[in-house]
């Protein structure tokens, strides 16, 4: 039986009903993806237990609504709740400063709103999935190197304290009583 992959959930904070509707008709047919949508950023932060892959924002969210936080805000609260998460942020600003400021605070990208937005968020999202398997992968080979090291001081620090002990015969390599 052919095993099916598991999709990568990615939750997207967006107020705006008919870019929601885009949004959900362009991922409709991905296959890599599970996209949960959430109309504010408290629900959203709310299921943040459900360890998302990553996070989509709009960055102007509380530009419809005075009670929502601002972007910054909200990429801090949600690398404090949920660190291996990637927060991408969109907007209609094409604003270098504020892309770069975003990424200064640990965002992974900005989207800027235009026509080619739903290909573009798909190639970082794609991105985002090659990045956390590079960081797995990086961490199993530090895992591996660590245990060898180890293993090799072990070894060491034991061959040391038998030739200090007179309990290693130097001729035959083999442990002898004194």
């Amino acid at each position: 039986m052919k095993k099916v992959p598991k999709k990568k959930v990615v939750f997207i904070i967006e107020n705006d009903g008919l870019n929601t509707r885009l949004m959900a008709d362009s991922f409709s047919k991905s296959h890599d993806f599970e996209f949960v949508y959430f109309a504010n950023s408290a629900s959203c932060l709310a299921a943040l237990d459900q360890h998302p892959m990553a996070v989509v924002v709009d960055y102007d969210l509380n530009t419809m609504d005075e009670t929502e936080r601002d972007g910054a805000k909200i990429l801090k609260e949600i690398k404090k709740l949920e660190h291996h998460t990637e927060v991408i942020f969109f907007s209609t600003h094409d604003n270098a400063k504020v892309a770069t400021e975003m990424v200064k605070y640990g965002a992974y990208d900005y989207v800027v709103i235009n026509d080619a937005r739903f290909v573009r968020l798909e190639k970082v999202l794609n991105n985002v999935v090659d990045y956390l398997e590079a960081k797995r992968e990086t961490f199993k080979y530090k895992v591996f190197t660590y245990s060898v090291i180890g293993a090799i001081v072990a070894w060491t620090l034991l061959t040391i304290v038998m030739f200090a002990t007179g309990r290693w015969e130097s001729k035959s390599g083999v442990f002898i009583e004194p």
